[in-house]
């Protein structure tokens, strides 16, 4: 009876701290963040249990997302738990913060490079945005950068700068395909992916590369002559070319 009692009284602790996580005042919610995870760290279970409860039952949409992203941060969401809220069938806020919690979990199961997949194909930008960005987590090199050659025709701008930035950090050993990729973005609308564009093209190591990347470059001169083109695409396309031209160089 004592021991059914306690259990309530710590139930009913967990619950009061993890009501904050829905005040509108940032100072007031991490505030209560920060106690629930120094309690989290003397009893897990319980912060599990609360955090699962909440996301089950709680009606605010924000307050769901942020107890699933502690579970993240706990590393305490399991596998299944994860997936289902990640399924088609709840909110959209939800599937994605579920979908990038799949990517923290570092599971690299069918089931959850199968959902990851399908969602790259969905049309909410939200939810292609955490399949991209867990799948660059969970998949092996080589089909890491089939995903990040399929965002670059994405049509949001998120996504795409997201692809050229993880693929200048590991260029893929066909750089003669990546310039393919990566050339038109030189004309993009949106003067971010015009810079990062130009910066990894001038990464390029091989010497077919470069002759294409310069290549490139040269035809998108002759179109970016017709607008002002913004300084900072400039100098990275200026950057760029002296680092191709040093290279062809020697």
């Amino acid at each position: 009876m004592e021991r059914t009692a306690r259990s309530r009284v710590e139930s009913d602790l967990w619950l009061v701290i993890a009501s904050g996580f829905e005040k509108p005042v940032p100072l007031i919610r991490n505030g209560c963040k920060e106690v629930f995870l120094q309690m989290a760290s003397l009893w897990p279970a319980g912060a599990h249990a609360t955090l699962e409860r909440c996301v089950e039952e709680e009606m605010v949409s924000s307050t769901r997302c942020f107890c699933l992203q502690l579970l993240g941060e706990l590393q305490a969401a399991n596998l299944p738990f994860l997936l289902r809220w990640a399924a088609p069938g709840n909110s959209n806020d939800l599937r994605a913060t579920a979908l990038a919690e799949l990517g923290r979990s570092r599971s690299s199961a069918p089931e959850v490079l199968e959902l990851l997949r399908t969602e790259l194909r969905t049309a909410d930008e939200q939810l292609r945005c955490a399949a991209i960005t867990s799948l660059l987590k969970l998949e092996d090199p080589r089909a890491w950068q089939a995903v990040c050659l399929q965002g670059l025709e994405d049509h949001s701008s998120s996504i795409v700068l997201l692809s050229l930035t993880s693929l200048q950090d590991q260029l893929p050993d066909d750089e003669e395909r990546l310039c393919q990729s990566v050339a038109p973005l030189l004309l993009h609308g949106d003067a971010q992916v015009r810079r990062a564009a130009s910066q990894l093209l001038g990464v390029l190591r091989s010497a077919l590369g470069r002759t294409q990347a310069l290549k490139a470059f040269a035809e998108a001169r002759c179109w970016a002559q017709r607008w002002r083109e913004q300084d900072e695409v400039l100098a990275a396309q200026a950057e760029a070319l002296q680092r191709l031209e040093a290279e062809e160089a020697q």
